[in-house]
């Protein structure tokens, strides 16, 4: 029977990479070991296998629970390009756990927020790393395009393209990213002298940037709308940490999930009620969508977006948005 002991093949050959240990596991005799082993025996070898190397079990989770498929790229530049049926993106960050929030094409599902993490390149002309940064590669199999924004792995921070929108690869082939410039290969980046370009900070000042929202100081809703300005807006949730995902007027949105919600302290509306507050004092208008920070959100009727169209205070109760006048005390 087939044993796998550390990273040696069926002929007792050390394997010195994730890629000569995948082509072994997939042709030669290793791969017919395998196809004679019934489900249960390969189900110990994998389990013993996972329990051994958890690095690779947090792999094989990202991998199943991704609603895209991606792997790592191996080799040479000019062969990892000349794949047809693939997207490959090289990322050179400063970041250490760079992570991928994607769709691979408008009509697909979007990764879970902070996305997947992008493997440290392999890719021969791009290092790991360069200077006061490093490449990062990742292969999406059989895509053709890609919308995407990228994050340093806790949401706090965004890479954007110009402009504060999504990053878009239209066609196969390898892209590079670096300094927010995104060029297919034979355009871009040749990084063979190993020597790392400066990298732009994620938002330039002059790209456009959601406006942030402020806790909602005590006192009355009217009252903090009318001397502060703004809107004010209150919410009746019972999730444990709601958020609101926004935009003011035509500015860019907040980053999925949002920004976190505070418990009130505006009278009539009491955080041990449910209540939750939030103040834009430049707002004039609003657009937005609460939800709690992980996959469920609450959407006006018809499952569309809540709109506000003018300064003031509001409140957002069971699916009910209105405009708040007098002192405005909570049903």
């Amino acid at each position: 029977r087939f044993l796998f002991r550390g990273r040696r093949n069926a002929m007792g050959q050390t394997l010195s990479s994730e890629a000569e240990l995948g082509k072994a596991l997939s042709t030669g005799s290793v791969a017919k070991e395998l196809s004679t082993l019934g489900d249960d025996a390969l189900l110990r070898a994998a389990s013993a296998l996972l329990r051994q190397r958890p690095s690779l079990k947090a792999a094989l989770v990202a991998q199943l629970t991704s609603p895209v498929e991606f792997e790592a790229p191996v080799g040479k530049s000019e062969d990892v390009a000349a794949k047809g049926d693939a997207v490959t993106l090289v990322y050179f960050s400063p970041w250490q756990r760079p992570h991928l929030h994607c769709r691979a094409g408008a009509s697909k599902p979007w990764t879970q927020v902070p996305g997947i993490q992008v493997p440290s390149s392999s890719i021969e002309e791009f290092p790991a790393r360069a200077g006061d940064g490093g490449w990062f590669a990742i292969t999406f199999p059989a895509a053709s395009d890609l919308e995407f924004l990228v994050n340093d792995g806790t949401t706090d921070v965004w890479d954007k393209a110009p402009g504060g929108s999504n990053y878009r690869i239209t066609g196969s082939g390898m892209w590079t990213l670096s300094r927010g410039k995104l060029a297919k290969y034979s355009q871009g980046i040749r990084a063979g002298t190993g020597e790392a370009p400066e990298i732009a900070s994620p938002v330039s000042p002059a790209t456009p940037v959601p406006q942030r929202a402020a806790a909602c100081e005590a006192g009355s809703p009217t009252e903090v709308a009318s001397s502060k300005g703004g809107i004010v807006l209150v919410y009746s949730s019972p999730w444990q940490s709601p958020r609101l995902h926004f935009r003011v007027g035509s500015q860019p949105w907040t980053q999925a999930p949002g920004q976190l919600l505070r418990p009130s302290q505006l009278t009539g509306f009491p955080a041990a009620g449910g209540w939750w507050a939030v103040h834009l004092p430049a707002a004039a208008q609003l657009e937005f969508v609460p939800n709690d920070g992980g996959s469920s959100w609450d959407k006006a009727g018809g499952r569309s977006n809540y709109q506000i169209a003018r300064a003031g205070a509001w409140k957002l109760a069971n699916g009910r948005l209105e405009e708040i006048h007098g002192p405005g005390a909570a049903p």
